[in-house]
């Protein structure tokens, strides 16, 4: 297992505070994706701030070519995600976990940032359930990473 990125982690960490606060209103699988988002998008800055940048994402594609089309689709997905999370997690604190529509707003905020399910938010509920286990398979997430803040 690659050791966390300590720099990463705290940049992570100032910006989530800054931004949401206290997590612990949320899911814990909520809370857990959207730390990993944050985490990899400050991995992924600092990578590229790097006197020698060669992101750790050239290297798991295999080629040079492939990984950077991968590092540059998946720095697209991140900053879409930090700019559009805040939006989610607003509607999702407004309401109450017990209320209609929160177990459908916390599954399509998991197909959209842990899955990355193509066009999630233009799919049904019953679509989404039926695409997701073929997903699951290409989360990158570290467990329990909402711990560390």
């Amino acid at each position: 297992m690659t050791p966390i990125n300590n720099q990463a982690i705290d940049q992570a960490r100032k910006l989530i505070a800054r931004e949401y606060g206290n997590l612990a209103d949320l899911p814990k699988e909520v809370r857990n994706t959207l730390v990993n988002v944050y985490y990899e998008f400050c991995y992924m800055s600092s990578e590229r701030k790097s006197k020698f940048a060669f992101p750790t994402i050239f290297k798991l594609a295999g080629n040079l070519l492939d990984g950077a089309e991968q590092h540059f689709k998946e720095s697209a997905h991140l900053e879409a995600s930090i700019n559009n999370m805040p939006q989610i997690i607003g509607g999702l604190r407004s309401m109450s976990p017990d209320e209609e529509g929160y177990d459908l707003v916390v599954e399509v905020f998991l197909d959209i940032f842990k899955y990355k399910i193509d066009d999630a938010d233009k799919k049904s509920f019953e679509q989404l359930r039926a695409e997701r286990p073929k997903y699951k398979a290409g989360v990158r997430e570290i467990p329990n990473l909402w711990r560390l803040l």
